[in-house]
């Protein structure tokens, strides 16, 4: 390939040792009484620290030594819960528990061995977990005033989102077996407390081998919802005496695939409201929608939003755009003013940053879809790099990123792809890639290049 067919920026080049830099994260926004809490990722030590959002200013509470991570079914997630009075974490080194106060103290541990915790949810004093040993996985709860663990559940192969209702009444859950994946097959289970512990359980949904759920939630009045995609995508459905009943909503997916536990792409406020993110050609949106199908939209400058808290007040949730890297950001309910409390900064100007274009192309036997990122201060057709995201059924998403920019800040423009396979895209999308794993996927890389040549976009020699 002839190499003097582009000319780089005008600009010093965004260097490798920027992109990695640039790559601070956050997850799982948790809000109660003592505030809102995140947790944050940064490269310069791979750390996973607990902060604390009060009184309009942040501050770390995770110490020295300890890490915030859990490595439940390796991916992890959910890996600290807010208590009555402080935090509940998984540290990464042991993968126990830890309680942990707001005063500083050092973290004191409540279990020890060998198991592994994750999806942490705090209830009635106690903590709820999944638990992992040696490939075997139950739900139990771990008594912060006694120490003590109590089993709730075993005998699936797989376990996520233990969920108890207000009123500590009932127990959701959701559980899977082999072969099946959390996106291809699942179930939604419910126990009741009894006198002498929880009930018998029973399959609220997911019955069959053709629906997966996930995301189960109770609202103030201890009524159950779920996000299902028996509908073609995931969406909110309400438990009712005639089964599930499918909420108003978008025509799209409220979540993407849960290979990290402790997902919240939607929150129920009651039986008419609920607040939720979706994604529109692959494009993230976030409002307040109601039973009457009337739409509160919150989107504002963002394309892609993640764990979603809410109080009296604001919205919050973690958020990216196409010229901000991830941020938690507050968003007030009544003017829809947005504050940004952490992160979101770019690392270029923003007449610098390359923006994603939609692709929607055919390929040998289908569709496929992805970004298309322009390269920076090419003066011809420039050479194009295709990325393939990991998963098979992970996505990538129209925000800042800076190894794509690394790459379009040197004359090379990038096809980010959701190939055949991804989410985001509804369940028939998703599957496709079922039993085609390196056939379909590997057309679709391949047709996006033939796609952006015949455009007049690339170089495709």
């Amino acid at each position: 390939m002839n190499e003097t067919r582009t000319s780089s920026p005008k600009a010093d080049p965004f260097s490798a040792a920027q992109a990695v830099a640039a790559g601070i994260d956050f997850a799982e926004l948790q809000v109660g009484p003592l505030g809102l809490f995140w947790n944050e990722y940064r490269p310069e030590d791979g750390a996973c620290r607990i902060w604390q959002w009060r009184d309009a200013k942040a501050r770390c509470l995770t110490p020295d030594g300890f890490s915030a991570r859990s490595r439940v079914y390796e991916y992890g997630g959910g890996s600290f819960c807010l208590g009555d009075d402080g935090v509940l974490f998984v540290n990464d080194a042991d993968q126990q528990l830890y309680r942990q106060s707001l005063n500083g103290e050092t973290p004191v541990a409540l279990t020890s061995g060998d198991c592994r915790y994750g999806d942490l949810s705090f209830a009635a004093g106690q903590v709820l977990a999944v638990e992992e040993q040696a490939n075997r996985h139950r739900l139990v709860a771990i008594g912060l005033a006694d120490r003590q663990r109590h089993l709730l559940v075993e005998g699936a192969d797989f376990y996520a989102a233990p969920t108890m209702s207000p009123n500590g009444q009932w127990l959701a859950w959701i559980e899977w077996s082999r072969p099946h994946q959390p996106w291809t097959a699942t179930r939604l289970m419910l126990a009741e407390r009894t006198a002498s512990g929880w009930g018998e359980p029973r399959c609220v949904a997911g019955s069959t081998e053709e629906e997966s759920i996930q995301q189960p939630r109770f609202d103030h009045a201890n009524r159950l919802y779920c996000l299902s995609d028996r509908g073609g995508y995931w969406q909110p459905w309400a438990e009712s005496s005639e089964g599930l009943q499918r909420l108003p909503c978008a025509e799209a997916d409220h979540a993407p695939a849960p290979w990290q536990l402790g997902g919240c792409t939607w929150l129920p406020l009651d039986s008419s409201t609920y607040l939720a993110s979706w994604t529109e050609a692959g494009f993230g949106r976030l409002g307040l929608c109601h039973s009457d199908a009337v739409q509160e939209d919150f989107t504002g400058a963002y394309t892609r939003f993640r764990s979603l808290a809410l109080d009296e007040r604001f919205i919050y949730a973690i958020a990216a755009s196409p010229v901000s890297p991830s941020a938690v950001i507050a968003i007030e309910r009544h003017s829809h003013d947005t504050q940004v409390l952490a992160g979101g900064v770019a690392p270029l100007p923003v007449e610098q940053i390359s923006r994603p274009q939609t692709l929607h192309y055919p390929s040998t036997s289908g569709m496929a879809h992805g970004f298309f990122y322009p390269a920076m201060g090419a003066e011809t057709k420039p050479p194009l790099l295709v990325f393939i995201h990991g998963g098979p059924t992970s996505a990538c998403y129209p925000l800042f990123d800076p190894r794509i920019q690394y790459w379009t800040q040197r004359g090379f423009a990038v096809a980010d792809l959701n190939y055949r396979g991804s989410s985001g895209y509804g369940r028939a999308y998703r599957q496709a890639l079922h039993l085609n794993w390196g056939v379909v996927d590997v057309e679709d890389a391949c047709a996006v290049v033939g796609y952006l040549d015949g455009q007049g976009l690339i170089d495709g020699c």
